[in-house]
């Protein structure tokens, strides 16, 4: 469990307006293959809101992932043939599905007053118990009929879909 919070200005050009959000994260390990994690968020911001006025945002998201091929690292090997370092079990290939749902209210944070869910899903593969590859597709959602950029660089979609891919390692 996580709870995070910030309050104040932190705008670099203005430092009066106050901005306020609240953050929860939980993530539940049924078993060592399985994960599934819930993250809210809510706050404001005053005078940033579209026009004027007090914006308000704030949102859910779920996700699922579940490993599909488990490895295990055997260690490091150093000083004359000992092994240093406890082996370690980690999933090689996982799949990944997120839904969420984000309120824009006042248009602060995506510059329209509008709602947003996003669905996405994907697979990870982990060639090291250190480093990662994720190729994952996510779809976007608006209430807003101008929302996306559509045909000819103009403002006329309801949906968008991105295709990404993303390299990481750990330290």
């Amino acid at each position: 469990l996580a709870f995070n919070w910030i309050w104040g200005p932190e705008r670099d050009e203005n430092v009066h307006d106050n901005r306020w959000q609240l953050e929860f994260d939980m993530v539940w390990k049924p078993h060592d293959a399985a994960a599934l994690y819930l993250m809210l968020h809510l706050g404001q911001e005053e005078g940033q809101a579209i026009g004027g006025g007090t914006a308000k945002f704030g949102g859910a998201s779920v996700a699922v992932t579940y490993g599909l091929w488990e490895a295990k690292d055997e260690g490091e090997v150093r000083d004359f043939g000992a092994l240093v370092g406890a082996p370690e079990t980690y999933q090689r290939v996982s799949v990944l599905h997120r839904a969420s749902y984000y309120r824009d209210h006042g248009g602060a944070n995506t510059g329209i007053d509008q709602t947003l869910y996003e669905l996405s899903g994907g697979v990870e593969l982990k060639p090291t118990s250190f480093s990662w590859v994720r190729v994952e597709y996510r779809h976007d959602f608006s209430n807003r009929s101008n929302a996306f950029l559509g045909h000819r660089g103009n403002a006329t979609r309801r949906h968008m879909g991105t295709l990404f891919l993303a390299i990481g390692m750990g330290f």
